[in-house]
């Protein structure tokens, strides 16, 4: 999925869908507007649900910014229950209060996926590799279970409005 922001702005979001065809299809879009629809939604057509997307005021480098959060999406096979770490939202806020955030528009995506035992992390930073995510997932404490979980996260960070027009 890719939103056009504006010219050379572009967001990619690729979630993956469980099952064959249009079953995996619709999985997948349904996969897309539980994590990342609305926070679009709310981040760039003030279209705001907030069972779905918490709006928070953050200074990153001086600068203000409205961080738009989105639920932790989780998925996992029968009869596994995924485990979230209690230190997520902060060890990530951490990790994206500590980028130099120079654009008026960013965005991350995080995933955790356990697999008996073995995890998976993977973040990003305006659709690239975002290493400072990885490594704060990573630290989370992840609890192993058996069979499969996942969690994944969509957050947008925008320029506060007064700011972007010159009135901060």
């Amino acid at each position: 999925m890719q939103v056009m922001v504006r010219d050379g702005v572009v967001i990619e979001e690729c979630i993956a869908g469980i099952g064959a065809g249009d079953v995996g299809l619709s999985d997948g879009l349904q996969n897309f507007t539980i994590n990342s629809f609305h926070v679009l939604q709310s981040s760039l057509w003030s279209c705001h649900d907030p069972d779905q997307v918490e709006i928070e005021e953050w200074t990153v480098a001086g600068r203000h910014f409205s961080a738009f959060i989105g639920n932790i999406g989780t998925r996992s096979s029968n009869d596994v229950r995924p485990s979230i770490p209690a230190d997520l939202m902060a060890l990530l806020e951490a990790a994206i209060r500590s980028e130099p955030l120079e654009h008026d528009l960013h965005w991350f995506r995080v995933y955790a996926g356990h697999v008996n035992g073995e995890f998976t992390f993977e973040a990003l930073k305006d659709n690239e590799p975002w290493q400072n995510g990885a490594n704060a997932l990573s630290s989370c404490g992840w609890t192993p279970r058996d069979g499969f979980y996942s969690a994944r996260l969509f957050i947008v960070l925008r320029v506060n409005l007064d700011e972007a027009a010159g009135l901060a």
